[in-house]
């Protein structure tokens, strides 16, 4: 309760995307067959390292009260037969147009994954990248791994998706984003939710007390009566 969705691709918007041609921002559009069945996203598969490169901006939404926000990534990182290498996916903020820096100078914030696949067929391996934003603070975990907290120098007011192949050994490697949820935290309903359950909680205290004083005005009128 409290948290609201803002922005939200699936599997469906990337087909779209894929049977249309077109890329999601700088990344580009993949079908990947997975245990027979069909998945769709956007990323970067390669056999050289690769620069970074982004998904559109997405405009950051916040609740009236707090500064706070999260972003769910889906994805899966991509090994070829024979692959090994390093894939990396993370995490970029601005302020208008100039990213969000923090004490270091970096803008880019995310994980970094080594494969390792010395099989005949490709392989997947799915990961959740979570972004917590409070303010100017960014807290980042995969699959419920924490990679750590930073600092910005503003809040985001947008944000990119951004990936690269950092390394290849042999063969060829990706990641491919296959869905983005982002969510803003609501302080005002969870407040008002709070509230509400406050209120009915007293009320049915209020009741409880009222249906015990009538039980016992009842008994005690027995009692006389019985006198």
């Amino acid at each position: 309760m409290g948290w609201k969705t803002f922005y939200h691709v699936d599997e469906a918007f990337f087909k779209k995307l894929y049977d249309e041609n077109k890329l999601w921002g700088e990344l580009y559009t993949i079908k990947i067959l997975i245990a027979g069945a069909e998945h769709y996203g956007a990323g970067v598969i390669s056999s050289s390292p690769t620069p970074f490169m982004q998904s559109p901006k997405v405009v950051m939404v916040y609740g009236l009260l707090a500064k706070k926000a999260r972003v769910k990534v889906k994805l899966y990182a991509v090994a070829g037969s024979n692959s090994e290498g390093v894939v990396s996916i993370g995490f970029v903020g601005y302020k208008d147009d100039a990213t969000c820096k923090d004490e270091h100078g970096y803008d880019y914030h995310g994980a970094s994954i080594a494969l390792h696949n010395p099989a005949t067929t490709a392989a997947f391996e799915d990961f959740e990248l979570l972004v917590e934003v409070d303010g100017n603070i960014i807290k980042l975990s995969t699959n419920g791994t924490d990679l750590g907290a930073y600092r910005l120098d503003s809040a985001p007011q947008s944000f990119t998706i951004a990936c690269r192949v950092e390394s290849v050994a042999a063969g060829l490697v990706g990641v491919v984003v296959v869905g983005v949820s982002a969510e803003y935290y609501d302080l005002m309903e969870d407040v008002m939710a709070q509230m509400m359950s406050m209120m009915s909680a007293m009320m049915w205290a209020v009741l409880a007390v009222m249906v015990v004083s009538l039980i016992v005005s009842a008994v005690k009128g027995r009692k006389r009566g019985g006198e």
